[in-house]
């Protein structure tokens, strides 16, 4: 009998030992996947059109969605998009559009940024769409991306 208690508390202490050092977390898991993918490709916005005016009724703002150089679109990650000027939106197939703000999160959708019509502080002419790309936690920056939108003296907002 003593044996076998003897067996059994050195299988596991082994067993303990394995899982302590063999084993990672799911979220060291997702994240040094992610990184490897991303460090394979380079981060970009791309829009579907080169100009906006508030006057065009088909489509509601610049659209806009993240992309990859290599092709290659990462898994278990978030796109964090951020502006100070103007807010976000989404489009939904039944064709009704969502205000999502100047700073928020998705999976990778395709959003659109629009100006708002009281803003008059653009000084510059110039506004900056920021895209960090997030590990599935939020907490770590994986890669960054920004464009500029310009402000034309007739009113048209020019993406670059």
């Amino acid at each position: 009998m003593k044996r076998i208690y003897s067996i059994t508390l050195i299988s596991i202490f082994i067993l303990s030992l394995f899982m302590i050092f063999a084993c990672k977390s799911p979220i060291d898991t997702i994240t040094s996947k992610t990184t490897t993918e991303i460090e394979e490709s380079n981060l970009y916005i791309k829009s579907d059109i080169d100009f906006y005016s508030l006057a065009m009724s088909s489509v509601p703002g610049i659209p806009l969605t993240g992309r990859f150089k290599s092709g290659k679109i990462p898994e278990n990650v978030k796109y964090h998009w951020s502006t100070k000027y103007g807010s976000f939106l989404s489009w939904e197939d039944d064709g009704v559009i969502n205000d999502l703000g100047s700073d928020f999160y998705n999976l990778g959708e395709k959003i659109y940024w629009t100006p708002e019509i009281s803003e008059k502080s653009i000084t510059d002419g110039k506004i900056e769409i920021i895209l960090e790309l997030k590990d599935i936690t939020g907490m770590k920056v994986l890669a960054r991306a920004k464009i500029i939108i310009k402000i034309t003296e007739d009113g048209f907002f020019v993406f670059n």
